[in-house]
């Protein structure tokens, strides 16, 4: 048979993403790679009709990326390291990028991730230098760990080699950021890529950024960045929106505790937030503020026609509750049971319509 219907589309990706592929097509394509090596030894070695090693080079790259796409992570790491190597087959760029992509994206194999990126570097036998993909997939490996520093160092390296560096290599350090709650980071990246570099942010990186302030207790920079993404002309997306959501959520039950926000953050509570006219602002009406910025969310969500989730409701409900929690017993609005009762109703209706 045809050994390439094993690997067909194998090396279209250049960004070495793993693909949903049969198990049985990486298996075969293997067998067809152990019979060639029984082969090359069998073979004598006075025969003038012996198989080329550039047989198995031919096959065992598109063999190993459709390892990485069908999931088999120890496999393909076995292959690309051990087997090639004994058999003398040079990998390319592509081959690394796919086994790099596979281990960032599997759950707790990013260092094996970056490991991997280590060794395309220091390869002596690479058919073609690490390209922004090569970067880029170690950078989401970094971002599965929360390491900041070293993606921000991968995208400082990427930018000296002169790499096509893009909005995707960017949202992997902004997702690094998101990761480790560090909001700071992710907006100096956003400003960085469009101010000095020139380079348009994406829905999906505007997204990783409200994610990341949301998960530092920033809403209020959630939101403008929300308001930044309309004034590029970009839609969000329900990702976008229910990271909002959770940021509004986060600060809501901040408020009720009266925790003071991680990463150094303020204290999101009655007792720090000034009124330009009256003074303090009261926890019911600040809870009350972060309801009506959830509730506008979940008003924009349904104009733009996006489907709300599971996820979408929960953060809306959990802002609704600690407004309704909030409710002071000296607000003119009444303490009492039925009337909190009452507002819970309303509440969790707009929510769900």
């Amino acid at each position: 048979g045809n050994p390439s219907q094993y690997m067909r589309g194998s090396t279209k990706d250049k960004h070495g993403q793993r693909q949903k592929q049969r198990p049985s097509q990486w298996r075969k394509a293997l067998q067809l790679v152990t019979q060639l090596e029984l082969l090359q030894q069998k073979q004598n070695p006075r025969s003038t009709t012996k198989i080329p090693n550039m047989t198995l080079s031919g096959i065992c790259n598109p063999v190993l990326i459709a390892m990485c796409r069908a999931g088999e992570v120890a496999q393909a790491k076995n292959f690309l390291l051990q087997r090639m190597k004994k058999n003398g087959v040079r990998p390319n760029v592509l081959s690394y990028n796919s086994a790099i992509s596979l281990c960032a994206s599997s759950p707790g194999r990013y260092k094996e991730a970056l490991e991997l990126f280590d060794c395309c570097l220091r390869d002596p036998t690479l058919l073609d230098q690490p390209d922004i993909y090569t970067y880029t997939n170690a950078m989401r490996a970094c971002a599965k760990g929360g390491q900041v520093r070293k993606a921000q160092s991968l995208l400082q390296a990427a930018h000296d080699k002169g790499l096509a560096v893009d909005a995707q290599a960017y949202t992997a350090v902004i997702h690094a950021c998101a990761k480790a709650k560090r909001w700071k980071p992710a907006l100096k990246l956003l400003d960085d890529m469009t101010r000095v570099h020139g380079i348009r942010p994406s829905e999906i990186c505007y997204s990783a950024a409200i994610t990341a302030c949301g998960s530092a207790d920033q809403w209020e920079k959630a939101l403008q960045l929300m308001e930044q993404m309309k004034q590029q002309h970009l839609v969000p997306s329900r990702i976008t929106y229910n990271g909002a959501l959770t940021a509004l959520s986060r600060a809501a039950r901040q408020l009720v505790s009266g925790t003071a926000g991680s990463g150094g953050s303020r204290r999101i509570s009655a007792a720090t937030i000034a009124s330009a006219a009256d003074g303090l602002v009261s926890t019911s009406e600040m809870a009350s503020q972060i309801w009506t910025k959830a509730k506008s969310v979940l008003d924009e969500m349904g104009t733009n026609g996006i489907s709300k989730d599971g996820f979408t409701y929960s953060a809306a409900i959990s802002c609704c509750n600690i407004a309704v929690e909030a409710i002071d017993d000296n607000d003119d609005q009444g303490d009492t049971a039925d009337f909190k009762m009452e507002t819970m109703t309303r509440y969790t209706d707009d929510v769900l319509d």
